[in-house]
C-alpha cells in the first residue's frame, strides 16, 4: 500500500481488529459520512472491477480524533455512496 496515512484500523465490539483505506469523505443530511473499502480489496483493484464500499458516519469526540459508526440503514448508505461517487466524477472531470 503506497499511502499508509489512508489506512485506518477499525475495531469491531468484540475487539476484533480491520484494515480499511478510506476512499473519502461526504457531508448529506448535515451529517459527515466516510466511505471505505477494505485494505486487501484495494491494493487488488483494477479500473475494470468494482470494489465493495462500507459507509460510516464519521464523529469528532472531544480530543479531535474522529470515530466512526457502521451506518445500518441500507437506503441512506447508498444514498451517501451515490453521493460521493458523483462527487468524484464532479473533481474527475475538472
Amino acid at each position: 500500500m503506497e499511502n499508509e496515512d489512508n489506512v485506518v484500523v477499525l475495531t469491531d465490539n468484540d475487539g476484533k481488529e480491520y484494515r480499511f483505506v478510506i476512499l473519502g469523505f461526504t457531508e448529506y443530511g448535515e451529517k459527515l459520512y466516510a466511505v471505505f473499502t477494505p485494505e486487501e480489496e484495494y491494493a487488488e483493484e483494477n479500473e475494470d472491477q468494482e470494489i465493495a464500499s462500507i459507509v460510516m458516519e464519521a464523529f469528532y469526540t472531544s480530543d479531535e480524533d474522529m470515530t466512526f459508526e457502521l451506518v445500518d440503514d441500507e437506503d441512506l448508505g447508498n444514498a451517501v455512496l451515490e453521493k460521493f461517487i458523483n462527487e468524484d466524477r464532479e473533481e474527475g472531470d475538472n
